[in-house]
């Protein structure tokens, strides 16, 4: 059985949620020891961090044309080429013409329901080209159960062409020692007491509505500072500008867009993760956090509560109330938080890479069988 691979996500650098997917999930796949060949089919070849005699870097032409032609036109035409037995496109979209059967993961339906400042041409893609072509899949791998209802009720696909299978958690997220996490954080200039938070300027993370509530705590005398990941120059702005009218911008750290070694100290010493998003198809994040032994603090919305289970203290998202009373109560009852991160570190060791990977070969088999 041969297996070809859009691997667009996960030959970018830097490597970003979908690219991790794609490669974490596909490391266990050639871990497993079966001798099916794979083709990783991406605009510029190669086979990534996977050199193995089963694996097949191909370059297929992604010339600029519009509505992604590479992905609809050279994809399935490099399929033909290469004999492909079976087409599996991990990044949420797929080609319409589908010369042999196809599996596509599903993350989330956001840019069907959400705004996120897409172009003209990327909205048509998803809204109005993608229902056609998933319709056509013969399965749907979906991160959550709750993005598998998205998927069943927005694109009216059988159920029974749906399966959810949760991803796993980036094992370079674990708990520091005591000694390096207080020589890291002074490194990053990290302060002794914060709230973490990612920031990003889309609504739908909520970012405005943690700040306004962080702004609000310190005006009734609350200790902690905020640290915030803000890549946004414009959106940094806008923070700074809220901050500064409140008189506390001192109270706020801002860091860049951060890779992977700062994320874990970021996470490791904060007294708490806050993840206020109003919409998520999984939530890598919250895992992260808790690999780390953070505790959390996250949304009662969409899949969140799947993720984060018994194992966070939970807000209403559009309740500033709600974050308030919460983030209060975690700060100052310390006997919960260490509840939390023990749970916590729990939880995300359920999330396995590799039983993700096993579920998927899996569904090739049922697709093939």
């Amino acid at each position: 059985m041969r297996i070809g691979i859009h691997s667009r996500s996960l030959l970018r650098s830097p490597r970003k949620g979908l690219g991790n997917y794609l490669h974490f999930l596909f490391e266990e796949m050639i871990r497993a020891g079966q001798k099916r060949p794979f083709f990783l089919y991406h605009h510029a070849g190669g086979a990534g961090d996977f050199p193995s005699d089963r694996v097949t870097g191909r370059t297929i032409s992604e010339f600029p044309w519009r509505f992604h032609g590479g992905e609809q036109f050279w994809l399935p035409l490099s399929a033909v080429r290469d004999r492909i037995d079976l087409l599996h496109c991990p990044a949420n979209t797929l080609p319409v013409i589908q010369p042999c059967p196809t599996v596509v993961t599903v993350h989330d339906m956001i840019l069907t329901m959400f705004d996120e400042g897409e172009s003209r041409n990327e909205l048509f893609y998803w809204r109005k080209v993608m229902p056609v072509a998933l319709r056509k899949a013969a399965r749907i791998i979906t991160v959550s159960e709750w993005s598998r209802r998205d998927v069943i009720r927005l694109l009216g696909v059988p159920e029974e062409k749906v399966r959810t299978i949760h991803s796993g958690v980036n094992p370079f997220f674990v708990p520091l020692p005591p000694e390096s996490l207080a020589e890291a954080r002074a490194k990053h200039g990290l302060p002794g007491n914060y709230l973490f938070v990612l920031g990003a300027s889309s609504p739908r993370k909520n970012i405005r509505r943690a700040v306004e509530a962080f702004i609000r705590m310190k005006r009734e005398g609350f200790d902690p500072k905020l640290v915030m990941t803000v890549s946004d120059a414009a959106f940094r702005t806008e923070l700074e500008a809220m901050l500064e009218s409140a008189r506390i911008q001192g109270e706020v750290v801002f860091l860049p867009h951060v890779d992977d070694e700062t994320l874990r100290v970021a996470y490791g010493g904060a007294s708490l993760f806050l993840y206020p998003s109003l919409y998520e198809g999984f939530g890598f994040p919250v895992l992260e956090a808790m690999a780390c032994g953070t505790a959390v603090v996250v949304s009662d919305a969409a899949a969140l509560p799947e993720v984060a289970g018994e194992a966070a203290l939970y807000i209403h998202p559009t309740e500033t109330e709600s974050l308030i009373e919460a983030v209060g109560r975690l700060c100052d009852d310390s006997r919960l938080r260490r509840e939390l991160r023990l749970k916590g570190l729990q939880r995300a060791s359920s999330f396995s890479w590799a039983s993700a990977a096993s579920k998927t070969l899996d569904v090739y088999e049922d697709c093939l069988g």
